[in-house]
């Protein structure tokens, strides 16, 4: 059996970086920041942990319109990828996070002037 879920919160680390595909499907790239607990003696401690997360279409759309760095997100549906790519000749990957949805967490983020509702 296998199953690739992940489930995260946390806060972004920098803006949304929307980016678009040759076919105008927008991509979000996201970077988020968590705590996990770990024992160090007697004491429990946080210790940060980055990912990168991607949002796709709509859903990203409307997350970059509601989010900046510092705020809170939740990614409830989501799944590990490698993704591989060359680089001046040299092949490189990264573990990313590919979200299928989000969900407001947190106090209720300040709207920009003549923000639409969520497209979700």
């Amino acid at each position: 059996m296998n199953i690739n879920t992940v489930v995260l919160a946390g806060r972004l680390t920098r803006d949304v970086d929307m980016r678009h595909t040759q076919t105008g499907t927008s991509i979000a790239n996201i970077g988020l920041a968590l705590n996990r607990r770990v024992k160090r003696g007697d004491d429990w401690v946080d210790e940060p942990v980055f990912v990168d997360v991607k949002l796709w279409g709509k859903r990203a759309e409307a997350f970059a319109q509601y989010h900046s760095k510092g705020s809170q997100a939740c990614f409830p549906k989501c799944e590990l990828v490698l993704e591989q790519w060359e680089k001046e000749g040299e092949k490189r990957s990264k573990l990313v996070v590919h979200a299928e949805c989000w969900e407001f967490c947190g106090p209720k983020q300040e709207k920009s002037a003549g923000a639409d509702e969520p497209a979700w």
